[in-house]
């Protein structure tokens, strides 16, 4: 083996290689393969022989440290071919973990090594060859093949390099099509020029896909809001028709909480005036009858008054002449005199008036009762300090006493105690 092929594998793909390591030999149906190769040359998949032992198994190695370029390696290595377990030098026997991917090398990126590597595997087969190709060589790109010769060996599987060959190849037009054929687009700057346009239509095609993308998501948002404002509108008259309905039923239920009311109040109302009738005399009663009521109705009303004040002011009826009632009207004051006068005079001549057809007996029954209601009223106010007109007993009084006053007949007013 000379020293140039050494120099093709250390240490870029092989830390060290002994001196007595065989040549391989590399050829196909147009015979051996030249130091240096169009990519074109290596379409055919090799025949690659070597020194072997018909008794031994072997490995080999295709491998490309340059990629995508010697200068900028950064895929190194990328692995063409692993066959296995090949019995004697018989490669087609063997269990191939990587297919053969003939050489590639990208446009503007120099010339590219390709490095044969032959490993005799001193313990015989290796029943776990796809395990550990699979563990080892994930991909193609950026794998190494010494990773592989560890794995066997800790495997308890040691791998013998007994034999290499190296050869150089550069791009031609029919790397594109290999490229595209196992997905692999190259860096920028290593990109044909059929390559380059091929990337720009797929940006742009990208470009509309996501322009539609957008348009179909905008008009589907436009669609959502316009259903939704279809919707909202349709359910505004339901809305108002709610509202309009919630409106009466509450006009309604106060319209009923009013009428409630009001008959309570009318059956209020009657219960008192069923109760104010229930003391009026009986029809046909005699006017002392009514009289002698009315002494107990007063009597009985006045009894929450406190006794001192009512032994101290009290006043009967035959105490009261007509000239101290006049004295009492007298001792209001004169606003409420004047007043008083005016509505009683007007009242008085109204009852005469009235009373022009009535007989003379009438007539003093009349006055007879008149009198001796405002006398009641006077005893009244003097024993319990109220005015009648803002009292309940006024009505029962005036019922007692069979007489309706006038219409704007003045209260008698209170008079100081004596």
């Amino acid at each position: 083996m000379s020293q140039e092929t050494i120099d093709f594998i250390v240490p870029d793909v092989l830390d060290a290689v002994s001196g007595d390591v065989a040549q391989a030999t590399v050829e196909s149906s147009a015979g051996p393969w030249a130091s240096q190769l169009q990519a074109a040359e290596t379409d055919e998949q090799p025949t690659v022989s070597w020194d072997a032992n018909e008794e031994s198994v072997y490995t080999l190695i295709m491998t490309d440290p340059d990629a995508p370029s010697r200068e900028e390696p950064i895929y190194r290595e990328f692995v063409h071919w692993v066959v296995a377990n090949i019995p004697g030098g018989d490669i087609a026997a063997g269990d191939e973990l990587l297919s053969y991917i003939s050489s590639a090398p990208p446009h503007n990126s120099g010339w590219h090594r390709y490095i044969f590597l032959v490993f005799e595997q001193t313990n015989g087969r290796l029943e776990d060859a796809a395990t550990l190709a699979a563990s080892t060589f994930p991909g193609r790109g950026g794998q190494k093949a010494s990773a592989f010769v560890s794995a066997a060996a800790e495997a308890g599987n040691e791998l013998k390099l007994v034999a290499v060959a190296a050869h150089e190849a550069t791009w031609d037009e029919g790397c594109d099509a290999k490229h595209t054929r196992i997905g692999f687009v190259p860096p920028p700057k290593y990109q044909s020029p059929a390559q380059q346009a091929a990337v720009a239509a797929a940006a742009a095609d990208a470009a509309a896909t996501e322009a539609d993308a957008t348009d179909a998501a905008d008009a589907s948002t436009a669609d959502a809001e316009v259903q939704d404002d279809e919707e909202q509108t349709s359910e505004a008259p339901a809305a108002e028709e709610a509202e309009s309905s919630e409106a009466n039923s509450a006009t309604e239920a106060n319209d009923a909480t009013e009428a409630n009311d009001a008959t309570e109040a009318d059956d209020t109302v009657e219960a008192d005036d069923a109760d104010d009738d229930d003391d009026a005399p009986a029809p046909g009663a005699s006017v002392d009858d009514s009289v002698a009521a009315g002494d107990s109705t007063v009597a009985d009303e006045s009894s929450a008054v406190d006794e001192s004040a009512a032994t101290d002011n009290s006043v009967t009826v035959d105490d009261i002449s007509e000239t101290e009632a006049s004295q009492i009207a007298a001792d209001t004051t004169e606003d409420d005199s004047a007043a008083g006068s005016k509505e009683y005079a007007a009242g008085s001549k109204e009852d005469a008036a009235g009373s022009k057809e009535d007989t003379t007996a009438e007539s003093e029954a009349r006055a007879a009762r008149e009198e001796r209601y405002r006398k009641l009223c006077a005893e009244f106010n003097e024993v319990s300090g109220h005015r009648v007109h803002r009292h309940t007993s006024c009505r029962r009084l005036t019922q007692q006493l069979c007489f309706v006053p006038p219409v704007a007949m003045p209260a008698v007013p209170q008079t100081s105690q004596q």
